[in-house]
């Protein structure tokens, strides 16, 4: 496939993660905003554990947009690689990034506030 200029080449598997993190935060933030809602018609007590759930949703649906970013950052960095030059490094940067962004997500996971 001929790359077009200033364009961004999309390979199938990362087509499917980027296609399933968007599927992620539509779902995530969809249910934040319904656990809100809800929130609404409760008091005190209840209340308060609706609202932490809705924060702790929200908090995921930002770590997934950032993860979607990063991923997202790495195609185009990867795109705009001249092949001749850094194909084999530009492979090596995806892993690494990849590595980097799953340790940074589940020390993010263990650490959401309660």
């Amino acid at each position: 496939m001929a790359r077009q200029p200033g364009g961004v080449h999309v390979d199938e598997k990362s087509f499917q993660q980027l296609e399933e993190l968007c599927e992620q935060i539509v779902d995530t933030t969809g249910l934040a905003a319904s656990i809100m809602q809800v929130a609404l018609m409760k008091e005190g007590e209840k209340r308060t554990r609706y609202l932490k759930t809705a924060r702790d949703l929200s908090l995921m649906g930002m770590r997934l947009l950032k993860k979607f970013l990063w991923q997202w950052a790495g195609l185009r960095e990867v795109s705009n690689c001249d092949p001749a030059f850094c194909a084999e490094a530009a492979g090596m940067m995806v892993l690494e990034r990849k590595e980097v962004l799953e340790a940074k997500f589940k020390l993010a996971s263990g650490r959401v506030i309660r």
